[in-house]
């Protein structure tokens, strides 16, 4: 089971994309990456191995064919796809139109190798994948004037975010915004950042080769404690517990706690304006 595919022919591609994936994800990566052969390869590689990234080149197989990327992007939703080639000059509109088919990141190839910069866009396409996963929870949730900041939101938290930040991520004081979000019943502007970087965490946590250090210092967290006590108080768990548990746990935590007023972490939920908690009897003595 390898959890990064890439399907990119030429050799000089292929030590690109190592040395970026050792970069982002540490020496273990050389170990967990699989070069196919052909897109065919690929394809069958992505149903069985069921990888959290696919980096390919579009021209691998000759001409572009946008119907079966459009059908990677829409059997595999949560998959990070990188779409990484030399485009020649006419066809930088076709780098663009593979954002439109689910493509998360594209990046030019140029004559040298930037690992650094490809790693940067790894780290970004894992990010608009893990939309994939939290949006659809968010759209439950909020209301959708929120949801685009909170979209921005997402995206940025892989790194630490003040309040003014994200304040202007959607594009209003940071007051306003925890305003608007008491009267969802939502957390506060500074928790509504600890979670959503907590949520980057488990997607980077289901790489079972990554370490919890590892994961807290692509995140920049102050030291893998650090991430393990916010794990416990928000989610509820270990990060080792998460890992196994998946995603789907924290934001079935993330959900539950949503709908009070004024909760913490730290004590019991207490119920939202009009709605009615029932509380189990007690047994008799």
């Amino acid at each position: 089971m390898y959890p990064y595919l890439a399907l990119v022919p030429d050799p000089g591609g292929r030590e690109c994309v190592l040395a970026a994936l050792i970069h982002q994800f540490g020496p273990h990566a050389s170990r967990h990456v699989r070069f196919c052969r052909s897109w065919g390869e690929f394809e069958r590689r992505i149903l069985t191995d069921g990888p959290q990234l696919a980096i390919f080149d579009p021209y691998a197989d000759g001409p572009l064919r946008t119907e079966r990327i459009a059908r990677l992007s829409t059997r595999f939703p949560a998959l990070a796809l990188l779409a990484f080639a030399a485009f020649p000059p006419d066809r930088i509109q076709e780098a663009l139109d593979l954002y439109g088919l689910g493509v998360h990141e594209v990046m030019a190839r140029e004559r040298g190798c930037d690992a650094h910069a490809l790693a940067e866009r790894i780290a970004s396409a894992l990010s608009r994948a893990l939309e994939s996963k939290v949006m659809p929870v968010l759209v439950e949730l909020a209301p959708a004037t929120l949801l685009p900041g909170m979209r921005a939101l997402l995206r940025k938290a892989r790194v630490p975010i003040g309040p003014r930040e994200a304040g202007a991520l959607f594009g209003a004081h940071p007051a306003t915004i925890r305003k608007k979000l008491r009267a969802a019943g939502l957390p506060s502007l500074n928790k509504l950042i600890i979670w959503f970087r907590l949520f980057h965490a488990i997607h980077l946590l289901a790489d079972h080769h990554r370490t919890v250090e590892n994961v807290a210092l692509a995140l920049d967290f102050p030291s893998a404690s650090a991430l393990c006590n916010q794990m416990r108080r928000y989610v509820g768990l270990t990060p080792q517990q998460v890992r196994n548990a998946g995603l789907h746990r924290g934001l079935r935590e993330f959900a539950r706690r949503h709908a009070v007023d004024g909760w913490h972490p730290d004590h019991p939920p207490r119920p939202a304006r009009g709605l009615a908690v029932r509380t189990p009897a007690r047994a008799s003595a």
